[in-house]
């Protein structure tokens, strides 16, 4: 069985998955990069490739899978070339690779008005994903084996994992899994990940979609209503009515008759109407923008947030439970677990007769400092926007390295921290 290979171009095969005009009808595009020099090449296209499991992913869904050769030098620059304006991630992503990592197939989606790499497949097994925003930490970073698999996650940049995957499986040391039914199962859970990921804009797209309708059924009925007042009989603008006054004139004895031009009543004339339906569609616009670029921020928002809660650490286990004694064996819990306790300011609380609310949060000593900021940015709370502080001695951590473990700053086994509004 032969791939569903698209053969349009690059700039084609985009607009054609996630370049559509409505946000619910765009689908992932996957590129498969093919190096003849990697030996596992032809591994990677009989056991993967052309396995029965991805074909059936690939046409279920209708997905486009645009190939290209980059065996030689100036194919590999053409696509870099190309990559660089469009996808640049992807385009640092080939130039750190080694040759022994391909052929990698990649999975390119649209979010937020950006195209970003979502997962990426090396020729080794090894299944790379990581959130769509470049300044982000990967998400997981899964080795496959055949007998087990484990996640470990990564402070580092996409490009700089993505290069030490590759090196550490040119020499040997991390081999992943070519089984179908394995990577197939990780594309199909990145699939999962990228619909979650595009409904806050599909919610916000048929809100807009259902404004814009109700606005265009009142511009409708209005023009309607116009044109139906057109439709009236125009003696009652153009033609004048004549009322005869019959005057007896007595000195000469005869009767005349005065004409009396009378215009229709001002309020037959539908100028003043007309403007205001005109003062009014336009203020429903106004406001239909304000809520338009409401709903765009609020989805950013949302979207930071949920990025920032996938880049934290694993919570570690509730203290003197097996599970936290097992966590404590590992390289991760050499330093202990904490239990940070944060209260919120007073106009952050839900409750008026609370004066402040409190939300908890277990971190591995090993911790950084980093990720209890990353912690408060998921739940809402800026750096930029907030103050945090120790209760004894009062420290402000927002003035402290970053980069400093929880150990180390002494928040080890637990501690309570308060939010201050800047």
């Amino acid at each position: 069985m032969s791939p569903p290979f698209s053969t349009c171009s690059l700039e084609t095969a985009l607009s054609l998955s996630v370049g559509t005009g409505q946000v619910c009808d765009r689908k992932p595009l996957f590129i498969y990069l093919h190096n003849d020099a990697s030996v596992a090449c032809h591994v990677f296209c009989q056991q993967v490739l052309c396995s029965s499991g991805l074909l059936r992913f690939l046409t279920d869904h209708d997905f486009s899978l645009w190939p290209w050769d980059i065996t030689h030098t100036r194919t590999r620059e053409r696509l870099i070339g190309w990559l660089e304006v469009k996808l640049p991630n992807l385009s640092r992503i080939i130039t750190s690779l080694t040759v022994d990592s391909y052929p990698i197939l990649a999975m390119i989606v649209k979010l937020s008005s950006q195209l970003e790499v979502l997962c990426i497949v090396m020729g080794t097994g090894i299944v790379k994903m990581w959130p769509p925003i470049e300044h982000f930490p990967p998400l997981l970073n899964v080795r496959r084996s055949s007998s087990n698999s484990h996640f470990t996650s990564s402070s580092t940049t996409t490009v700089q994992s993505v290069k030490n995957d590759a090196n550490s499986s040119s020499v040997g040391t991390s081999c992943g899994s070519l089984k179908p039914d394995v990577i197939v199962a990780e594309l199909w859970q990145a699939y999962t990940t990228y619909l979650e990921l595009l409904e806050p804009e599909c919610a916000a797209e048929r809100e807009i979609i259902a404004r814009r309708r109700v606005l265009e059924e009142q511009e409708a009925a209005y023009e309607e209503s116009l044109r139906r007042d057109q439709e009236k009989p125009q003696s009652l603008y153009s033609i004048p009515l004549f009322v005869n006054y019959v005057l007896k004139v007595t000195c000469k004895c005869y009767i005349f008759i005065v004409p009396y031009f009378i215009h229709p009543a001002p309020h037959l004339h539908p100028t003043k109407e007309w403007e205001r339906a005109k003062a009014k569609a336009e203020e429903d616009k106004r406001k239909q923008l304000e809520e338009e670029k409401r709903i765009n921020d609020e989805i950013k928002a949302t979207q930071h947030r949920l990025f920032m809660a996938a880049s934290l650490p694993p919570e570690p286990p509730t203290p003197k439970t097996p599970a936290a004694e097992a966590f404590l064996s590992t390289p991760n819990g050499v330093d202990g677990i904490t239990t940070l306790r944060f209260r919120l300011p007073p106009q952050c609380s839900n409750d008026p007769n609370v004066k402040h609310s409190t939300m908890i949060r277990r971190f591995a000593g090993s911790d950084i400092l980093k990720h209890v900021f990353m912690f408060m940015e998921s739940k809402g709370y800026s750096k930029s926007d907030y103050k945090l502080f120790t209760t004894y001695p009062i420290r402000d951590l927002t003035l402290m390295d970053e980069n400093m473990t929880l150990a180390n700053l002494d928040l080890v086994p637990q501690e309570t921290l308060t939010l201050e509004l800047r």
